[in-house]
């Protein structure tokens, strides 16, 4: 979502107006579900946002024993000054691993799946023949 005070970019804005109206769109769509879990969600939510706020603010940050919090500024300084530590420029990106080749046995692949239930004409005790009624 991008450092606190930076100018959010293009795909991140349209992003924020897509949960936006998700969040409008999602009331109607869930009117008719039980009280609880609207009692849950709201809940849930308020502590969340009530805890985001709070750990914004410096005051609490520093009672917490957290760092402040970072700006757009010092976040590019804060890379350099890491680059700079390990020898300068990021290595290039290296090629993901190669799967290892997937081996199939034949008895495998060629095997009928099991059908679903107990097969006709047995009983539970598998003897084969059918209970007569009395």
């Amino acid at each position: 979502a991008g450092q606190a005070g930076a100018k959010p970019d293009a795909q991140q804005q349209m992003v924020k107006n897509v949960m936006r109206g998700a969040a409008v769109v999602i009331v109607p769509a869930t009117a008719w579900f039980e009280s609880g879990v609207f009692i849950y969600w709201l809940t849930a939510n308020a502590l969340a946002v009530t805890q985001t706020l709070a750990l914004r603010q410096p005051s609490i940050r520093s009672a917490v024993g957290m760092p402040p919090m970072p700006t757009a500024a010092s976040s590019s300084a804060s890379e350099s000054g890491m680059l700079s530590a390990f020898g300068g420029e990021p290595a290039a990106a290296a090629a993901p691993p190669k799967a290892a080749p997937l081996i199939l046995d034949e008895a495998l692949l060629s095997a009928t799946p099991p059908q679903a239930g107990r097969p006709r004409g047995k009983t539970a005790g598998g003897r084969g023949k059918k209970r007569s009624k009395r």
